[in-house]
């Protein structure tokens, strides 16, 4: 059953100011590969909205990497926290909802978590803005029913009571992007349980727990949750990734560039993936990392 809400709920409203928007980000562990990622990101999202500037946090449990970027970002170091977010290291996607609940409590404001592996093309803030006067926004769909063994699970949720999995009902968000406003913290902390719930149950798809949670908690909720995959560019699958960490390896300065506005300026799109791929599996690309994949379903967040 979902909770009832009121209509400004029902929409999306709440009582934070959608005008002062707040950008996340998390990066932990330190490699020099993610920070590149970052600040790719970070630079392509002043670009767009400039008055994000002074509104980014990174959480990270490496905080002095970010100390001369201030006052551009706001640093939050996690090093104490992670162990908790992550449930002593056993499931890692769960500290992206931790530090989204996190970012909701601190500033009482639309908080939006970008995924380091994105970068933000022209259009985005309007796109943002006018979703977020609506509801909640993730990345995009990827499916429905991710999980069908799961016909008879039911879990008790803290705020929206008792949770079945309806087979027919069950839609799988990509998570690079979450966009919520404050009064949707309940929905995330119940999303949490239901994460921890699925854990031990769907170890075969550990990627895909964290989305589906949060795409349920919202749903559960009531919340309407649209999706941008247009502005937003998310690079997580294999080869695509592959081929922007192959780009990145070309830019060494990268990891240490200012934060300044720069719109993206490496192409990006199916067929360079698929070149890239073509040429890599031949070992024609130079300095590329050997091609690799790990066995199970495509990761999609």
């Amino acid at each position: 059953m979902a909770l009832p809400l009121d209509a400004d709920e029902r929409h999306g409203k709440s009582d934070g100011d959608v005008a002062r928007v707040k950008f996340v980000l998390l990066e932990w562990g330190g490699k020099p590969l993610y920070r590149k990622e970052l600040r790719y990101c970070i630079r392509s999202l002043l670009a767009e909205c400039p008055d994000a500037a002074g509104n980014i946090v990174i959480y990270t449990d490496c905080p002095a990497t970010y100390e001369r970027d201030s006052p551009v970002v706001e640093v939050i170091d996690i090093s104490a926290d992670m162990p908790g977010f992550t449930r002593q290291g056993s499931y890692h996607f769960r500290a992206k909802v931790c530090v989204l609940i996190d970012a909701l409590k601190r500033y009482n404001a639309p908080s939006v978590l970008l995924d380091t592996d994105s970068f933000i093309k022209p259009g985005f803030d309007a796109a943002l803005r006018s979703a977020l006067s609506r509801g909640a926004v993730m990345n995009y769909l990827t499916g429905r029913n991710p999980f069908p063994s799961l016909s008879d699970f039911a879990v008790e949720l803290p705020h929206a009571g008792l949770y079945r999995y309806q087979a027919d009902d069950a839609p799988l968000y990509n998570s690079g992007l979450i966009a919520v406003g404050p009064a949707h913290r309940p929905a995330l902390e119940d999303a949490l349980v239901l994460m921890d719930a699925l854990q031990p149950l769907t170890a075969d798809l550990r990627h895909d727990q964290e989305q589906f949670a949060v795409g349920e908690g919202l749903r559960m909720h009531g919340i309407e949750v649209g999706e941008n995959r247009t502005e937003f560019r998310h690079y997580c699958s294999y080869w695509p990734k592959q081929y922007m960490h192959w780009r990145f390896s070309f830019l060494p300065e990268l990891e240490t560039a200012a934060l300044v506005a720069a719109r993206p300026h490496l192409a990006l799109n199916k067929a360079i993936a698929r070149l890239y791929k073509a040429f890599a599996l031949m070992r024609l690309v130079p300095h590329a990392p050997r091609p690799h994949r790990k066995r199970g379903r495509r990761q999609t967040g």
